[in-house]
C-alpha cells in the first residue's frame, strides 16, 4: 500500500512527504523497494525520471532548482523550516541530472531519520549508508536506473 494514495484528492505535500518519510521506517530501509513504490504512487510513468522534478514540485512542495554549482558540486539537498529545496547542477549530462534529482530527493524526504552528512568542500566524498541508500532509491526510482536515464537523454 503507498504512503500516500494519488487517487484521492490531492493530500497537503506536507503531508504526503510525512508519509514517505515513514514508509522507508516501515519497509526497513528497503530503498529499492521504496523507489518503486514511489515511482508507482505517483505515477510517473515508463520513464519516471521525466517527471520527477514536476512531481516534486506539484504534490510533494519541495523547490527544485538548476544551478551553476561549482565544478565537483551534482546536487545538494536543503531544509528549511517552510521549505525543502533539491540544487541541481545544470551543466550536469541529463542522465547524471535525473539520478540527483532522486538521489537529493531521497534526503529530503529522510532528513529527520537519517540526515545527510553536512558538505562543505565539493571534493568530499562520503561512502556513508545513508549514502549508498540514497543511491539505491536513486536508481529504483528510475525504474531500472540506467535504462530509464538513457531514455530520458534521447
Amino acid at each position: 500500500m503507498a504512503p500516500c494514495s494519488r487517487s484521492s484528492p490531492a493530500a497537503p505535500a506536507s503531508c504526503c512527504r510525512r508519509a514517505w518519510r515513514a514508509a522507508f521506517v516501515a519497509e526497513a530501509l528497503d530503498t529499492v523497494a521504496v523507489g518503486e513504490l514511489f515511482a508507482a504512487d505517483f505515477k510517473l510513468g515508463p520513464v519516471p525520471a521525466a517527471r520527477l522534478a514536476e512531481t516534486m514540485e506539484r504534490e510533494l512542495g519541495v523547490l527544485v532548482l538548476m544551478v551553476d554549482a561549482i565544478d565537483g558540486v551534482s546536487g545538494a539537498a536543503c531544509r528549511l523550516p517552510d521549505l525543502d529545496a533539491v540544487l541541481i547542477n545544470r551543466h550536469e549530462v541529463p542522465g547524471r541530472r535525473n539520478f540527483d534529482l532522486a538521489h537529493e530527493l531521497f534526503h529530503i524526504l529522510t532528513w529527520d531519520a537519517m540526515p545527510p552528512e553536512h558538505v562543505e568542500e565539493s571534493t568530499e566524498q562520503s561512502k556513508s549508508r545513508v549514502e549508498q541508500l540514497a543511491n539505491n532509491f536513486a536508481c529504483a526510482d528510475a525504474r531500472g536506473g540506467a535504462r530509464s536515464v538513457r531514455a530520458v537523454e534521447r
